[in-house]
């Protein structure tokens, strides 16, 4: 899961960062605001109802998993 942060204006929101994904990429947008978010975090049993567990299964173009992710964590890392 990668996480960005954004704003909405005019009903249009815009995603802060610059290693977005490329166009045309499907995404999904959960909106937590303030207080909730703040005092609650996102909890285990809410990552496990949400969409996304299980939504890269198919792709044939990850290979090994550990080494796809540990790709990902020096990725993000790396993001100014």
């Amino acid at each position: 899961m990668v996480v960005y942060q954004g704003i909405v204006h005019n009903g249009t929101i815009t995603i802060e960062g610059s290693d977005l994904p490329p166009d045309g990429t499907r995404v999904q947008i959960t909106v937590i605001s303030g207080e909730a978010y703040e005092e609650r975090g996102i909890t285990v049993a809410d990552l496990l109802k949400a969409d996304f567990i299980g939504a890269w299964a198919d792709r044939d173009d990850i290979g090994d998993t550990a080494t796809f992710a540990e790709e990902l964590r020096r990725h993000s890392q790396r993001r100014g």
